[in-house]
């Protein structure tokens, strides 16, 4: 089994996978940029007679492109956050601000659901656990290959 996707049976196990993604993203600094371009790079990967017959990847590769993330966080964060910068709006600041690592428990019921989950939170620099559905784990799995590639 890669290392992107693991059978756990212990709540120990999900503690200690936590634990090593959270020492993971707060040691190293990576800009909303950089994930755009990784994301894009994955999207463009998902072609394939066995990953095109995954209901739910054509969207997938739709979503994964710069052209639908950037303008997500241009609206919610303003033209520096690609970059990590910070706006001041009033008596706010906005900006990406990874908490460490965001925990997802997806629903089996919509194929992609557990990666458009995940895109979200590296979007926000976080490393992430998401608990796949028992019926989306091949799915994932072919998919996931894809980004470990």
């Amino acid at each position: 089994m890669s290392d992107l996707i693991r059978t756990v049976d212990s709540s120990g196990e999900i503690a200690a996978a936590a634990q090593l993604l959270r020492e993971r993203v707060l040691c190293t600094h990576v800009t909303p940029m950089q994930v755009i371009e990784v994301l894009e790079r994955w999207g463009a990967s998902l072609r394939g007679p066995a990953l095109e017959a995954i209901p739910g990847v054509a969207f997938l590769r739709l979503w994964l492109r710069r052209g639908s993330l950037e303008p997500i966080l241009l609206r919610e964060l303003g033209p520096g956050a690609l970059h990590g910068e910070w706006r001041q709006e009033a008596h706010a600041r906005l900006g990406i601000f990874p908490l460490g690592v965001v925990g997802h428990w997806p629903a089996g019921n919509i194929e992609i659901q557990p990666l458009l989950s995940m895109s979200c939170s590296l979007l926000g620099g976080n490393a992430c656990l998401v608990r796949v559905p028992t019926g989306l784990v091949e799915a994932t799995r072919m998919i996931m290959e894809r980004l470990q590639e």
